[in-house]
């Protein structure tokens, strides 16, 4: 808590005087046919400096894919019930990420070696998030990790001619797409609708080169 305390941000603008900290990094190229993982978060609001991440989702495959919860701990209460459906029941007990743990997904899923897509605005809502979750509990493994932001590919849509909307949010692309987002304000389901939204994507920009 100390470390996000001495931060300054007008959240959610992308830059902070906080960003010269983060440790991970941004990547502009990404090939959906070489290997990946999809990472999602749920946080208790907007802001990494009063919010909580209370769940984390990595997705390769279905067979290799992990989910964690964590505690609620500035906040009381899920504020964000009403987007995540994750109740204040199932995050009790639930504790801190360790370095253990974050030293065994970047193992698990070769992360050192892997884009980390996710599916963001130009805040890079998931990255900020975990730099400054990292910092508020002495976590090191970032500064491994490269992030594509999948968004990007829906622009290149767009520029093609071949999204036909202004709007680019996730559930509208995906409804667009004809992908069930039923339930899917949750990390887990999150993450397969990102994977399956970055394959027809790259389907759909192949197919019109």
């Amino acid at each position: 808590i100390n470390a996000a305390m001495s931060i300054h941000t007008s959240w959610p603008d992308k830059k902070t005087n906080y960003e010269s900290r983060y440790k991970s990094k941004i990547i502009d190229n990404f090939n959906a046919n070489q290997p990946y993982v999809v990472l999602n978060i749920e946080t208790t609001g907007l802001s990494p400096l009063v919010d909580d991440i209370i769940q984390i989702a990595i997705y390769e495959s279905e067979n290799n894919h992990i989910v964690r919860y964590l505690p609620l701990v500035k906040k009381s209460t899920n504020t964000g019930y009403e987007t995540n459906h994750i109740s204040d029941e199932e995050l009790s007990e639930k504790t801190a990420l360790t370095q253990e743990e974050v030293d065994k997904a970047i193992e698990q899923f070769d992360l050192a070696n892997k884009p980390v897509v996710i599916y963001t605005g130009k805040n890079y809502f998931d990255r900020t998030f975990l730099e400054v979750y990292f910092l508020e509990n002495n976590l090191s493994g970032l500064e491994k990790i490269h992030f594509f932001n999948a968004k990007s590919l829906v622009e290149a849509l767009w520029n093609d001619g071949l999204y036909p909307y202004e709007c680019k949010d996730k559930d509208t692309v995906a409804q667009w797409m004809g992908i069930n987002t039923d339930k899917a304000h949750t990390a887990p389901k999150n993450c397969i609708i990102e994977k399956e939204i970055i394959d027809r994507k790259s389907t759909r920009l192949n197919s019109s080169h």
